[in-house]
């Protein structure tokens, strides 16, 4: 299982790579950083993903992300 991070994971690409990345049989998303939405669950932002996942988004921690994850995605805004 590859366990993934998104930066950035409040825009638009975001939510279109996790759409990729909740039907990936070897991904795990482990960290979605967003500022903006920092606590909020998934489906409160995007309610397509209602009882598709429990995640939540989090504070930025860069130890943590280096610890934890295999593969880091940045989807920043333009």
């Amino acid at each position: 299982m590859i366990k993934i991070g998104i930066i950035g994971a409040g825009s638009l690409t975001a939510e279109e790579l996790l759409k990729i990345l909740l039907g990936h049989k070897n991904a795990e998303i482990i960290i979605l950083h967003s500022e903006t939405y920092q606590g909020k669950k998934v489906d409160s932002v995007w309610p397509a993903f209602k009882n598709l996942t429990d995640l939540s988004f989090s504070a930025p921690s860069i130890q943590k992300i280096k610890e934890e994850c295999d593969c880091v995605f940045i989807t920043r805004p333009h």
